[in-house]
């Protein structure tokens, strides 16, 4: 009798799923990884969502047509196996995965961003995104303390600075009093200056008055050459909230707002590349440049004051203009 029993049981169990009538609502928790990715996406300010589903061929019209009253368009679909990728807006979500005319779903947006290692705990992604790699930079050459410091009659001597042959020497012999001050000095530079350094600092007129040490920019390549120096700013960014999805990772923004982004190349050795993000405010014109590769603007000081960047392009026919 007891056997009896256990087979009515077991096949009462099994004949459940048969006993659900198409529109009803299934019971069926959201996984904990499709929970980050929707996370991430309202985060980033997403306002569609892609999906791949499984259901059954039987209702696999149906769950079309669903899709298409809930604003939703396939991307994808297989009727041989009852398979659909499909996108709407992120707002009718609830309403596609519990409609009991699926089987099974997962989110396909942001899917390769495996978002279990930058999920809670905070640690696991700062983690991460420490590990996605920072750039390939040396840390600088302490000087050497030991050192005795030149005095001003030894540095003047021949053969440490270039004065003799510029004739520098002898205008300072006719001029002795003069310091530099008020005088605006253009550079021929083919490296890249540290605008970060403190020698580029605030500076005051004669008078007393702040100024920028840096008066302009001049860009003699033309932009048809290749430049290491110049980054394309291409993309445009609409943020509502800090996170933002960017190629193949999240970047942080310093705040929600309109900005230009796009990548510095640096060569890393070898055939590597490393590619450093940087961003500008289409309000401010601030810029930030992600110098530590953490993909997080915020802990970035905007470069300010170098506004005025002048360009020249350069050609044999017409010379600069």
């Amino acid at each position: 009798m007891k056997l009896i029993i256990r087979i009515i049981l077991v096949a009462f169990v099994f004949l459940l799923p048969c006993l659900t009538t198409p529109g009803q609502v299934r019971s069926r928790p959201m996984s904990i990884e499709d929970r980050l990715l929707l996370n991430r996406l309202i985060l980033g300010g997403q306002h569609t969502i892609q999906v791949m589903m499984l259901s059954e061929k039987a209702n696999f019209d149906r769950l079309l047509v669903l899709n298409r009253r809930l604003q939703g368009r396939e991307v994808f679909i297989d009727r041989r196996v009852g398979y659909a990728r499909v996108e709407l807006p992120i707002e009718h979500l609830a309403d596609l995965i519990t409609s009991s005319l699926i089987d099974a779903y997962h989110i396909a947006s942001l899917a390769r961003a495996s978002a279990a290692r930058e999920a809670l705990p905070r640690e696991n992604a700062e983690a991460w995104q420490n590990a996605l790699g920072n750039p390939t930079i040396r840390s600088p050459l302490m000087p050497d303390m030991n050192l005795p410091l030149l005095t001003k009659a030894a540095s003047e001597e021949p053969g440490y600075t270039g004065d003799e042959d510029m004739g520098v020497d002898r205008w300072l012999h006719e001029h002795p009093t003069f310091d530099g001050r008020g005088v605006t000095i253009a550079l021929i530079d083919m490296g890249l200056p540290d605008f970060s350094h403190p020698i580029f600092g605030p500076a005051k007129t004669l008078d007393g008055r702040p100024i920028e040490k840096i008066a302009g920019i001049v860009n003699a390549l033309d932009t048809t050459e290749y430049d290491q120096t110049r980054v394309e700013l291409t993309r445009t960014i609409n943020a509502v909230g800090t996170w933002v999805w960017i190629t193949n990772r999240f970047f942080i923004l310093p705040h929600a707002g309109k900005y230009q982004f796009g990548f510095l190349e640096l060569n890393a050795g070898d055939n590597l590349t490393q590619q450093i993000g940087v961003l500008r405010s289409s309000s401010t014109g601030e810029i930030w440049v992600d110098t530590n590769g953490d993909a997080d603007f915020r802990s970035e000081q905007p470069v300010v004051g170098l506004e005025c960047i002048f360009r020249a392009n350069v050609n044999a026919e017409s010379g600069p203009s």
